[in-house]
């Protein structure tokens, strides 16, 4: 808070008006920093000289480019290099404004002072009070009886006082007699308070978090922020749990010029509680099923994106977890998982849920070209399940991929692309093998017509596969030929509508082939590692057509945007072999897909698929999303989303956020396995937001097990 406050008030006040030049008037200071002058004009109802005097007199004006300073009276003295300002004085510097009743400012030291300023500063909407603010040194400031607050009532809910700020930037600073104040009322006192004054981040304790949950007590983290460099820092999570221990978490980052970047997450605990109570039914539900004797319990996560330039980028995702239950028991409490950032948002890739039978860390190498592109990666999947021996799973623990893009020329259309792939098969028991596939593949497009295209793909595959201590090889030859033929009609209406003035509909009706065979070269089940399934042969015919709809939308200044408001695919295949053999359901289940997004704030995805035969849907994923706009830019959210899969999985996502009366807010959040009738998470919060600071209240049940939070948040100064 105190850094915002110095930055702001004096390189916006005093920093600007000690080196300005005032053009217009015929007088020029040098700025001794840059040995350049700063071009000022001065606008006034009247201006007067009288030798080194200059005096300007009503609605004075002293502007800079997008500085704006006021007065009604200004006085230059170009001999002694002071500007003496009164009445009315006003600086607007951006959305940032100072105001004040009186100022003077010595252009040849830079210094000055404003008496009775006020300052508000947009980024944090600080409202800062002081009877004399003065620049004393090169970096050095004082502000005499300083008052501070976000709230923008005369007496306002709360602010901080103080009988003198005295720092200097990119030093220290010191506040004698610092108070913070309850409306008029003082409920926390410091005599002397001491603090760095950096415009660079700084290192030093974030705002402690707060906690119970009834698995693991009452809670406190108090994070420890270290400033390695300016493309590096560090962050330890200082984490005292009353029913677990003391949990020390780390955090590094780093980002460089060249967009590479990583974040690296350790936290490890000396558990108390150092053995797992199998007799337990209620743990043995909400966790595991499997023992746990290991007192050293940690998790290791990370996300890192490295470019090396020509091409070639690196990526590494780690996910080492100590035992099955340690997510469940920690990464759930909102203590330790808010304060953390979200790996999956800011690298684009996703984390395993904390209820995945496995967690995957990952190096990828790659290389891509104008035309190709090159890939390496070795993968681990740590299983969180016990006994590890006797799993049989196989997984690719390295392997590499080429792919080469198709290359047509303008006087001919045929096109020859090529990929091929290679795996080294591991297991946790059995033997280990590879896997290697190669498949070149030929396109060529045409036309029919102006309206008709045609695209036909022939290619072929050799999968093989070979055991570490067995020279002999098992080997399947695939060769698919593919077809589409398609078109595309489209058509503008005039709709005149409040805001979409013109809607176009395009629809694509399209008719593909797909014709698969395999051929095993042994003339055996390629099932070595039960990695590839042969799929047979496949024979089929799909029919299908796409909708699309754009808007053209025109709001009330006349400004024009384009945008799709809706999609609807239906998908029919046909089995073709199935209907030689006369069999009772040739046909595969009809899919339904659309998406709708008619105005702002408004989304809908829905996929169906319908069984012609049970006349039953089969399979289903919905989700609708709702956000209305409300005023103090506020917004209510309600978000649902329904998967179906018959006679396997039913599950119901809902959250809902409403703003309510006099600055009340709630919601509520539910995830639940409808099939099991199970609840697996469930959230409810209220909150009270005033102008300047607000409360919330949290409860949180995550596989049957409760948690209880309170926050408390001031404007500007965070939670």
């Amino acid at each position: 808070m105190l850094k915002k406050i110095i930055i702001h008030l004096f390189i916006i006040t005093v920093f600007h008006l000690c080196v300005i030049n005032i053009y217009g008037a015929d007088i020029q200071e040098k700025n001794p920093s840059t040995d350049n002058y700063v071009p000022w004009t001065i606008t006034a109802i009247k201006i007067s000289f009288n030798k080194n005097i200059i005096e300007a007199e009503g609605d004075v004006v002293l502007t800079n480019g997008s500085e704006h300073l006021y007065a009604e009276h200004a006085i230059y003295d170009k001999a002694a290099g002071i500007v003496e300002i009164t009445g009315s004085v006003r600086l607007e510097s951006g959305e940032d404004i100072f105001s004040g009743n009186s100022g003077v400012f010595y252009l040849k030291n830079r210094t000055g002072k404003i008496l009775k300023g006020r300052l508000f500063l947009s980024e944090n909407n600080y409202y800062i009070q002081g009877d004399v603010l003065e620049k004393i040194g090169d970096k050095t400031y004082r502000i005499t009886n300083c008052h501070i607050t976000t709230c923008v009532d005369k007496t306002p809910d709360w602010s901080i006082t103080g009988d003198e700020v005295k720092v200097t930037v990119e030093g220290y600073g010191t506040i004698k007699h610092a108070a913070f104040r309850v409306k008029e009322f003082p409920v926390m006192y410091l005599p002397y308070m001491i603090f760095p004054a950096k415009t660079r981040r700084q290192t030093g304790l974030l705002q402690p978090r707060l906690g119970y949950s009834d698995r693991n007590g009452a809670e406190i983290e108090i994070p420890f922020f270290w400033a390695i460099s300016e493309q590096t820092d560090a962050t330890f999570y200082e984490h005292l749990i009353a029913g677990r221990g003391f949990m020390q978490g780390f955090e590094f980052r780093n980002v460089s010029e060249n967009n590479s970047k990583g974040t690296f997450l350790y936290d490890v605990i000396s558990d108390d509680i150092k053995k797992k109570d199998m007799t337990d039914s209620t743990e043995l539900e909400q966790l595991s099923p499997f023992d746990r004797e290991n007192s050293t319990r940690y998790w290791l996560r990370s996300r890192t994106d490295q470019d090396w330039g020509m091409g070639l980028v690196a990526r590494l995702d780690t996910d080492i977890v100590s035992d099955p239950d340690y997510l469940k028991e920690f990464k759930g409490d909102r203590t330790t998982s808010d304060l953390r950032p979200d790996l999956a948002d800011e690298s684009g890739r996703p984390v395993d849920d904390i209820h995945s039978p496995t967690r995957r860390s990952a190096i990828r190498l790659s290389r891509d070209l104008e035309n190709s592109t090159f890939q390496v990666e070795t993968s681990f999947h740590q299983l969180q399940q016990e006994p590890r021996s006797g799993v049989t799973t196989p997984e690719s623990l390295a392997g590499f991929d080429f792919l080469l893009l198709p290359e047509t020329d303008s006087d001919f259309p045929l096109a020859l692309s090529f990929h091929t792939d290679y795996d080294r098969v591991w297991k946790h028991s059995g033997q280990n093998g590879n896997i290697s596939t190669f498949t070149p593949e030929l396109t060529c497009p045409v036309w029919l017509g102006s309206h008709w295209e045609f695209d036909p793909t022939v290619s072929f595959t050799r999968t093989t596969q070979w055991l570490d201590n067995n020279p002999d090889h098992k080997s399947i030859d695939a060769y698919e030929i593919n077809g589409v033929f398609s078109t595309a009609l489209e058509k503008c209406f005039d709709i005149n509508g409040k805001q979409i003035k013109r809607i176009k509909h395009k629809i694509s009706p399209s008719l593909s082939y797909k014709y698969l065979s395999n051929k095993d070269s042994r003339k055996n089940p390629l099932n070595l590692f039960n990695e590839i399934e042969e799929e047979g042969e496949i024979n089929q015919v799909i029919f299908s057509i796409n909708n699309f709809i754009d808007a053209r939308r025109e709001d009330k200044d006349g400004n024009i945007s384009y945008s799709q408001i809706g999609t609807l695919a239906l998908i029919q295949p046909y089995d073709v072999a199935a209907g030689r053999s006369h069999s009772p359901e040739p046909f595969a289940p009809l899919i339904f897909d659309m998406s709708i997004t008619t105005m702002p704030g408004l989304d809908l995805d829905a996929e169906l698929q319908y069984d012609h035969y049970s006349k039953d849907i089969i399979s289903a994923d919905t989700g609708l999303e709702v956000k209305v706009k409300r005023s103090g830019m506020k917004k209510d959210e309600c978000r649902v989303d329904y998967l179906y899969e018959k006679d396997q999985a039913r599950s119901l996502n809902f959250s809902i956020d409403i703003n309510l009366v006099h600055g009340f807010s709630a919601g509520t959040a539910l995830k639940k396995d409808l099939m099991a009738e199970k609840t697996i998470k469930k959230s409810l919060w209220i909150e009270y937001m005033s102008q300047c600071w607000s409360i919330g209240i949290i409860t949180e049940e995550l596989d049957s097990s409760e948690s209880f939070m309170v926050t408390f948040n001031l404007l500007g100064l965070g939670g």
